[in-house]
């Protein structure tokens, strides 16, 4: 028999106040326990849990807040929507945008680029977001207005959402927190190290000596404060989640700019002309007995991909953090 009844009461408490949770899965068991024979069938549990009403009904009834523009019953699965629309909608618009301009850039200054990109990307996530908000909004003004209720088809049990195992752990260990912040320490130091002391030495060598330098120490120079403060921002956020004992919006947004930052600049600095030195390309070139023209080509080519990765790869990693945020951790402690 599956557990309607569980699931039932998880509708209903998953959209209240987590300190009014317990409370009112204790009463609506013992209520629908007592609306039950001792051995219920399936259409027993049907008819019984019907005669409740919906859980977005019922949620509405046990929770006081104040509401305005959605209808009452409708609000909690507005305020999770939203929550979960806007970050997602953010995160494309903000490394989409971001992509965009990088792509777009003729500006004659290193900070001239910069501004282009950070006021680009700001002006495209703010409008983003803001249309993200008047669409779920409207949405779900529409969805809950008397009309289109009237029209709606009568709910099932086989609708209500599996309960998950941890939905009621919200703690976070925090011995992996610490083993990932010691790891993240560690590359952090090393990747400050290179970029300060050893980027400079990286290219071919003749007789022990550099005769063609592979990056352009002009063109990367500007951006090493930024490459540097981005990994910097991200250990930051971790020490908070290891305060906090769990992921948390201030948590998150920290962890976010840290990755945008280190990401854009990142970005710029790849695109940026001069980033592989001419001498390099023609030595290399010389080496493997290709054509400059080739070489370069080819170079272009791998800076284009790495581009998408890194944009894919923020996305995918910005998404898994901030899921943590609306479905809680599982405890292994």
């Amino acid at each position: 028999m599956k557990d309607y009844v569980k699931r039932y009461i998880y509708a209903v408490t998953r959209r209240l106040p987590e300190d009014a949770r317990d409370e009112v899965e204790a009463e609506l068991q013992a209520h629908i326990s007592d609306m039950l024979s001792e051995n219920p069938s399936d259409e027993e549990i049907d008819q019984v849990l019907h005669e409740l009403g919906h859980p977005r009904d019922i949620a509405s009834n046990y929770d006081d807040r104040k509401r305005y523009v959605i209808a009452p019953e409708f609000y909690a699965d507005y305020q999770i929507a939203l929550k979960i629309g806007l970050v997602a909608v953010g995160i494309f618009a903000l490394f989409f945008s971001a992509l965009d301009a990088l792509l777009s850039i003729d500006q004659n200054t290193v900070w001239q680029a910069i501004w282009f990109v950070i006021e680009h990307v700001l002006n495209a996530t703010f409008n983003a977001v803001v249309i993200g908000f008047a669409v779920v909004t409207i949405g779900f003004w529409v969805a809950s207005s008397d009309k289109v209720r009237k029209m709606a088809k009568p709910w099932k049990l086989k609708d209500l959402m599996e309960v998950p195992k941890d939905y009621k752990t919200t703690s976070y260990k925090q011995s992996k927190a610490i083993v990932g912040l010691v790891f993240q320490v560690i590359a952090t130091t090393a990747m400050i190290v290179i970029l300060l002391y050893y980027l400079e030495r990286f290219g071919i060598y003749q007789n022990d000596i550099l005769v063609a330098p592979l990056f352009g120490m002009d063109v990367i120079s500007p951006y090493i404060m930024f490459l540097i403060a981005g990994p910097v921002i991200v250990l930051i956020s971790q020490v908070l989640l290891i305060i906090q004992k769990r992921y948390t919006i201030s948590m998150l947004l920290i962890y976010t700019f840290g990755q945008v930052l280190s990401a854009i600049f990142t970005i710029i600095m790849i695109q940026s002309n001069g980033f592989i030195t001419d001498l390099f390309i023609t030595r290399a070139a010389q080496n493997a007995g290709m054509s400059v023209l080739e070489l370069a080509n080819a170079i272009h080519i791998l800076i284009i991909v790495l581009t998408v990765l890194i944009v894919l790869g923020n996305i995918g990693d910005l998404f898994t953090q901030w899921k943590k945020l609306f479905r809680p951790l599982k405890n292994k402690a």
